[in-house]
């Protein structure tokens, strides 16, 4: 007896008419009929009577019928589990700002990677507006990402709050002052992280907040151009300080600024209002112990 076969006779012994099977099965009453008479005719015995006051059972589908119920039963059983291990060996997709997977620990990273097991972890590296937007069309399951972001959007968990640094030629007095006030930058041409990064809108925005438009001369996606520019123009850069990725550049000062006037930020993100599975829970008590 079929899986679906099974359906057909329950169904039938529920309702006690073929044509009312047929109805809630989708089929027509012929279908319905030829299918129970294919399987009688393979079973060797009659499952139904039809009498005046409906379809009723044989002896021997009388026997049949609560070992059909505990059989279907366990198939109900047996498709919620599978449910639930895909659920639990799917692929979690996150995404990561660039440079951020510079400052995860790599130890604890590895611990979260088995403490999701079945489950498997994919981090990818993205420019982080484009990690917020794939956390935002579920394309990715959650991020981390540069702040502010949008509370209206994204459930946050904070993760670091640290100063940003210019990146300063050593022959330049100003790579002697720690920390450096933005104010004290008035003047300086530039040479940022492009405007794909939010750390390009935020130092725009802390430059204002100081009464001065800075002098862009250049954006670049990739670090090195910066010390590069940085060196040979005698540019100031604008880089947050990656702890797992020491700087190796001849020539080049990193110089924090004041916390207060220009952090850099991280947050874990998810999208707003999302039910919390358990791998979600455990990223979110994770993550914090990723950064050092």
């Amino acid at each position: 007896m079929t899986l679906q076969e099974l359906d057909y006779f329950l169904t039938i012994c529920q309702e006690r008419s073929f044509s009312a099977a047929a109805r809630k099965l989708f089929i027509t009453q012929q279908g319905l009929s030829k299918a129970i008479a294919n399987l009688e005719r393979e079973l060797t015995f009659p499952l139904f009577v039809r009498g005046r006051r409906g379809v009723g059972l044989t002896r021997y589908g009388r026997e049949l019928y609560p070992l059909a119920l505990e059989a279907r039963q366990l198939h109900q059983r047996l498709d919620r589990c599978v449910a639930r291990l895909q659920s639990q060996h799917r692929q979690l997709r996150g995404g990561v700002a660039m440079g951020v997977l510079l400052a995860l620990a790599p130890p604890a990273l590895e611990e979260l990677r088995r403490a999701l097991a079945p489950c498997q972890l994919t981090l990818v590296e993205t420019t982080d507006l484009a990690c917020e937007q794939g956390v935002a069309q579920g394309q990715l399951d959650f991020g981390v990402t540069v702040g502010p972001v949008d509370p209206g959007q994204f459930d946050q968990v904070p993760l670091a709050r640290r100063p940003m640094y210019a990146v300063i030629r050593q022959d330049n007095p100003l790579a002697a002052v720690r920390p450096v006030q933005l104010s004290r930058l008035a003047g300086q041409q530039f040479i940022l992280a492009s405007d794909q990064f939010k750390s390009y809108y935020n130092f725009l925005d802390y430059c204002r907040a100081h009464q001065f438009e800075p002098q862009i001369a250049a954006t670049t996606m990739d670090m090195t151009v910066i010390y590069d520019r940085v060196v040979r123009n005698g540019w100031v850069g604008i880089s947050a300080d990656m702890p797992n990725s020491p700087l190796d550049f001849p020539g080049v000062a990193l110089v924090p600024f004041p916390i207060q006037e220009f952090p850099w930020q991280l947050d874990l993100i998810f999208p707003r209002g999302r039910p919390r599975s358990p791998q979600e829970q455990l990223i979110r008590e994770a993550f914090p112990r990723l950064l050092r």
